[in-house]
């Protein structure tokens, strides 16, 4: 089959959205089809490299708004034309490179599969919403409803996303993959929390740091590894400094690869107390290196509760902060036992199963034409 990933770019600082474009294209080339992954460029952003059995089509980013959804239009369609593309599956909502790909599938009348990754969810909504609803009436819906199918990777955003869509629009739930790592030699691990993902409000971090400097837990460092928007940034350094809380807390930057990996294997509590995600990359692959997980109910992980390798709670300061107190206040034997069934939890979410389950979606929707108007 001949695949189109598209995505709005594929910058590290993006957080989750372009490595699942990225590891789904791989899984998808690895299954023996072609598959080509289309995004805007900015000249100098550090970028996710792309495996070389993935086709990459980088179309530099415009100045403008319109003239980034001219711009991506018309490179997705002489891409679609030459490469004889069957299915274009597009990965979020609202920038002009995603109305640019749907609307170029609806031009070439190729099939369509939209993944919002979590941007329709309710607290997504709530920021800027003037904005996203007067887009949603002008063309994002009417854009989402030529899609033969839209993914969501848990029955909370498909909740969320079933009353905004006609109930002509299939909705099909497919959790996304996690890199498994290689069983390594356990490291030593030490009595460090750890937060890593974007540094933006919704992640709360500046709850946790607030939360942290009440406890001020003895012998415990938190780690806070990764960017975010330098205002927000800068306020949680400034919250870290009225605490007096430089001695146990430690701002790390941007952190990947082998570092991100070293990071988790010696790390004993994974910490992310976000309002929203439709699924949290970072908790998996913390489940994944053996950590215990501290999330928050707007995300899809009530199985750290159920299988008792973490913490699933309302996502109020109160809630926190006991979860918190009783996950720091645990020995080490204990949260290691926690680990071992965290890692077992994380074994089901590869991303080749991902992949197989995505491409019977492809099979089964191909040729699938809408004559809905788009953009």
């Amino acid at each position: 089959m001949n695949i189109l990933l598209t995505v709005p770019d594929l910058e590290l600082a993006s957080g989750g959205q372009p490595l699942a474009a990225v590891r789904l294209a791989a899984e998808l080339a690895s299954l023996g089809h072609a598959v080509s992954l289309a995004y805007s460029r900015r000249p100098a952003a550090a970028e996710l490299p792309l495996p070389a059995s993935v086709r990459g089509v980088a179309v530099p980013r415009a100045a403008g708004p319109w003239q980034r959804y001219r711009q991506f239009r018309a490179a997705l369609e002489t891409h679609i034309r030459e490469q004889h593309i069957e299915l274009l599956h597009d990965h979020g909502v609202w920038l002009p490179e995603n109305a640019a790909a749907m609307a170029a599938a609806r031009r070439q009348n190729i099939t369509l599969v939209a993944q919002p990754c979590g941007m329709l969810q309710t607290w997504s909504l709530q920021q800027s919403r003037h904005k996203k609803a007067l887009a949603w009436w002008l063309y994002q819906r009417r854009l989402l409803e030529t899609a033969a199918a839209v993914v969501v990777t848990s029955e909370d955003e498909a909740q969320d996303l079933r009353p905004r869509l006609s109930a002509e629009v299939e909705i099909v739930r497919i959790p996304h993959g996690i890199d498994l790592p290689a069983p390594t030699p356990e490291a030593q691990r030490q009595r460090q929390a750890l937060f890593l993902g974007r540094l933006h409000p919704k992640k709360q971090v500046d709850l946790l740091l607030r939360l942290w400097a009440e406890l001020r837990p003895p012998g415990w460092r938190l780690l806070i590894a990764g960017e975010g928007e330098p205002a927000y940034e800068q306020q949680l350094r400034a919250l870290v400094a009225e605490r007096g809380l430089q001695e146990q807390v430690r701002f790390l930057g941007l952190v990947s690869g082998e570092a991100k990996q070293r990071l988790l294997a010696e790390s004993q509590l994974f910490l992310q107390p976000s309002l929203q995600e439709n699924f949290g990359f970072a908790v998996a692959e913390a489940l994944a290196a053996g950590l215990p997980a501290l999330t928050c109910q707007g995300m899809p992980w009530s199985e750290l509760r159920d299988r008792d390798c973490g913490w699933w709670v309302p996502a109020d300061p109160t809630a926190v902060g006991a979860a918190l107190s009783l996950a720091l206040a645990l020995p080490a034997e204990r949260l290691a036992a926690m680990g071992e069934r965290a890692r077992q939890l994380a074994s089901c979410y590869g991303w080749r199963a991902t992949a197989e389950q995505s491409l019977a979606l492809y099979q089964r929707v191909a040729g699938t034409r809408s004559a809905k108007s788009g953009a």
